[in-house]
């Protein structure tokens, strides 16, 4: 299979994967449930790898995950966002797995399991963004605005 093709196909199978994620809002959190919720999701929407995200958290391995959506509460759930394992100086933008409280909180002790990640070639820095764009491609970009990884579906 060429190489186009591959890329082609991994594209479809994380879109089958995350976009159902991303938009169907009666798996997310609902806004209103606590000061720490999580958003929910459509087109037009940006998240940014903030240094102060409310969704950051640090674990003892030295990772930290900025989650932007959390599907589901107690217990072990997927959720995405912004990864980093040692110094986070780089992140990359992941589907991970994290274990929560009957409140949606990312507890510790547990470690993120990183299932999927977009750009492992080219980790983004503090204040990067994620677009879900009006057309709906997912574009994330770094700090200086450079284009990192998109699903280019439009």
């Amino acid at each position: 299979m060429s190489t186009g093709k591959k890329n082609l196909s991994l594209c479809s199978s994380f879109l089958q994967l995350l976009l159902p994620f991303l938009l169907t809002s009666s798996f997310l959190c609902p806004t209103d449930a606590q000061p720490f919720d999580y958003p929910t999701a459509s087109l037009s929407t940006t998240w940014k790898n903030s240094a102060t995200a409310n969704h950051s958290v640090g674990f003892d391995d030295g990772s930290t995950v900025r989650a932007v959506l959390l599907r589901g509460t107690f217990g072990p759930k997927y959720a995405c966002g912004f990864y980093c394992n040692g110094a986070c100086d780089t992140y990359l933008f992941s589907i991970f797995i994290v274990r929560t409280n009957s409140v949606s909180f990312i507890v510790v002790p547990g470690l993120p399991q990183v299932v999927w990640s977009a750009n492992r070639d080219f980790p983004v820095k503090i204040n990067s963004t994620l677009e879900l764009t009006s057309r709906g491609d997912l574009v994330l970009k770094d700090a200086d605005g450079t284009i990192a990884w998109s699903t280019n579906t439009s």
